[in-house]
């Protein structure tokens, strides 16, 4: 019978729930190797193994999709880039938020069911209609390309998401937005051009209405 804790209580001391064993089983598979005297060494001392499993330990009480952003660094942009569109919204948007729950993958319905729509019209549909505040930009990108590839694909999939907070107009007249995809491996951020169509493979990110009080 699973045992009602009461707060304060430390799971981990009171009993094993299924994610606890799951969470624990995973641990497990991801362990480096250890030495057979060295392991034996750590069963024969556990008030010096807990010590240092709870240091070892201690970043996992923060969800790998909890997203910080650091809004005191200023993007760089590369030396193409003439201008950003949208200069008013650098800076802005929550210091933290939770993939999860804060972030929406967002498609016009012209992108779904194999449909595709030039990138310029994206743009111009979010623009016209005040969603622009809503979207992630390039030190949020930052933020979860931090977090690594498998973060990325087991929240966005596969798909290659753009940053509208961050278009910027290339020194030839054209408008290009930041993106991320999934790359061998690791996350890359490109540039897109607008003048190009993009289907279903790409989406946008946009914050939920309540994250725009930041902005």
């Amino acid at each position: 019978m699973t045992k009602k804790l009461l707060k304060g209580e430390n799971v981990m001391d009171n009993f094993l729930d299924r994610q606890t064993l799951d969470f624990g089983g995973r641990v497990l598979q991801n362990l480096p190797p250890i030495d057979v005297r060295a392991g034996q060494d750590w069963i024969e001392c556990p008030g010096a193994l807990k010590e240092v499993l709870r240091v070892a330990l201690s970043c996992l009480s923060v969800s790998p999709f909890a997203i910080t952003v650091d809004r005191s660094v200023t993007p760089v942009y590369p030396d193409w880039v003439d201008k950003v569109v949208h200069p008013e919204l650098a800076g802005t948007g929550p210091a933290e938020f939770y993939l999860k729950s804060d972030v929406a993958i967002w498609h016009h319905d012209d992108q779904k069911n194999a449909g595709k729509l030039y990138g310029v019209y994206l743009y111009r549909y979010l623009r016209d209609r005040g969603m622009l505040t809503r979207c992630l930009g390039l030190q949020e990108g930052a933020a979860i390309q931090q977090k690594g590839v498998d973060v990325f694909q087991r929240f966005f999939r596969g798909y290659s998401v753009f940053l509208w907070k961050s278009t910027v107009q290339h020194n030839d007249g054209s408008l290009w937005v930041a993106s991320l995809r999934p790359l061998l491996g690791r996350v890359d951020l490109w540039w897109e051009p607008l003048e190009s169509c993009y289907g279903n493979t790409s989406a946008s990110l946009l914050f939920g209405e309540q994250l725009v009080l930041w902005t």
